[in-house]
């Protein structure tokens, strides 16, 4: 295809064509496919950048740097044209002849296009809305007059002709030409609504917007591999498209979060990299529960609480989650066990728990540090971790005595809590007799037994605990003699003693007033005591 007829083509498109060029260029457009082709194509990129109407006037001085950078070996023989459609056929480098014939006519068109756009959204400061007028002068479009003041001029075009060179001779540009994907995108509708809408304006005025493109920042991530398999991602593109996505990105509590300092230094910290980098956290984003979880009411009233709010900020809180315990009992399988676990589910669904865990008093108790040094000692994590106490906790008696109000109200006594905290009571329960007291199988049934739990439930007995003088007894020294005594240990072993103790008779004496009168003379306690009775007993015996 010789110069004559692309010469021809692009007058006709310009409309400088004479009538005898025009009726010429009709009668070779009929016998010449390729050139019909040619002709059709750039009449439709002229409609295509018509219809951008674009409302920047550009000074002729761009233009004239625009056809010297891509006609440097035409300039002698092409005509002088104030159209930016005319763009020679044959698109010529310093030395390097790239494009030629319809290829080039393509090219040389979008090429002007880019440039264009570089000029203007690179080193041009862009004005603000308010202060644009005119539009690319291209027949056809008229003036746009809606914004008028000062055009930019021939002093505010910071690129020069070397620059031009170095974009059409990239080998990026080259690739991105020869694709076709320029072209398609230029022609289309929502491209072209895009660029015309006052948003994209506003952006390309923004001091910000050049700031990030000109980052080297900005260039790497456009660089990496990944950054672009993403952007080709067909879920990516759903998402970006999605209205759920356009709703969020304009919210003003979106836009509070991304311009908050305190979220940047965590978004550029090293270690909010390694995390999303993370194969561990890739799945839990992947997981259907993990977006159910993010997708529910329950969910989005509790981060939006003022309690969550504030113990997300509390220092203490933050130290436990960075802690190195912390994340190994998260880590942990049986952790993971224990969260999965119905009964743990159900605890935390029940009122009763949570009422606890918003009791002032528990609050008090695990803020205690006696009871902190109790739960960081050996001896608790080993009850802990026994099967013993695991099989205490699912036992169903435990379960009712611990809902039962009498132990509440128990656990509630004040005497109680004296009880407990007395210094008495605890060597008690440290007392290695007393552990084996406990666990020995006589002392089980004893506590299981009927006649038992009627006992310690009678009002008698009660009264007996409640007797200031039975207490005295309980604790004198020659009570816990006499309790320490071999001979008392093998009298209360006895059969002899135990048959006494269940003779009906006896039990009617220990009823009888005349007995408690007995037991309660001065003169019977002398005698009991007295050493002629202790030599006697043995004779009657």
């Amino acid at each position: 295809m010789n110069d004559k007829l692309i010469n021809l083509i692009h007058g006709e498109i310009d409309g400088v064509n004479t009538p005898e060029e025009s009726r010429e260029l009709q009668e070779i457009l009929k016998s010449n496919e390729e050139a019909s082709i040619l002709f059709n194509d750039l009449k439709n990129i002229s409609s295509d950048l018509t219809n951008l109407k674009s409302e920047i006037e550009l000074p002729e001085s761009l233009l004239l740097h625009v056809r010297e950078g891509i006609n440097q070996q035409k300039a002698s023989t092409q005509k002088t044209k104030t159209n930016i459609h005319n763009i020679n056929t044959e698109v010529y480098m310093p030395g390097l002849k790239l494009f030629s014939g319809k290829t080039a006519a393509i090219i040389a068109a979008l090429a002007a296009v880019i440039l264009i756009v570089v000029v203007v959204t690179v080193d041009y400061p862009q004005p603000q809305q308010s202060d644009v007028t005119g539009t690319i002068g291209v027949d056809g479009v008229e003036r746009a007059d809606r914004y008028r003041s000062t055009q930019i001029t021939q002093d505010d075009i910071s690129l020069d002709d070397e620059q031009y060179q170095q974009v059409f001779q990239s080998d990026a540009f080259h690739r991105l030409v020869e694709s076709g994907d320029l072209q398609k995108i230029a022609s289309d509708e929502t491209f072209v609504n895009l660029i015309a809408s006052p948003g994209f304006s506003q952006l390309f005025a923004s001091p910000d917007f050049y700031q990030l493109v000109s980052s080297s920042d900005f260039q790497q991530l456009t660089a990496n591999p990944a950054f672009n398999q993403l952007i080709a991602n067909t879920n990516f593109n759903q998402l970006m498209a999605s209205a759920d996505f356009n709703q969020l990105v304009t919210s003003s509590d979106f836009n509070q979060l991304v311009a908050n300092n305190n979220f940047n230094q965590l978004a550029a910290s090293a270690d909010f990299s390694q995390l999303v980098a993370s194969s561990e956290f890739n799945q839990l984003v992947a997981d259907p529960s993990f977006n159910q979880l993010f997708a529910s009411p329950d969910f989005n009233q509790l981060v939006s609480s003022s309690e969550f709010n504030q113990m997300i900020a509390n220092t203490a809180f933050n130290q436990l989650v960075s802690s190195s315990d912390f994340n190994q009992l998260v880590s942990s399988s049986d952790f993971s066990q224990l969260t999965a676990s119905p009964q743990f589910n159900q605890i935390m669904a029940n009122p009763a728990f949570s009422q606890l865990m918003e009791s002032p008093s528990f609050n008090q108790l695990v803020a205690n540090s006696a009871f902190n040094q109790l739960v960081s000692t050996a001896g608790f994590a080993q009850m802990i971790a026994s099967p013993n106490f695991s099989q205490l906790m699912a036992n169903t008696s435990f379960s009712q005595l611990m809902a039962n109000p009498s132990f509440s109200q128990l656990m509630a006594n004040t005497n109680f809590s004296q009880l407990m905290a007395s210094p008495g009571f605890n060597q008690l329960v440290a007392n290695p007799s007393f552990s084996q007291l406990i666990a020995s199988p006589n002392f089980s049934q004893l506590i299981a037994s009927s006649n038992f739990n009627q006992l310690v439930a009678s009002p008698g007995f009660n009264q007996l605990i409640a007797n200031p003088s039975f207490s005295q007894l309980v604790a004198s020294s020659s009570f816990s003699q006499l309790v320490a005594s071999p001979g008392f240990s093998q009298l209360i072993a006895s059969q002899d003693f135990n048959q006494l103790l269940a003779n009906p008779s006896f039990n009617q004496m220990m009823a009888s007033p005349n007995f408690s009168q007995l037991m309660a003379n001065p003169g019977f306690h002398q005698l009991v005591a007295s050493p002629d009775f202790n030599q006697l007993l043995p004779n009657i015996r």
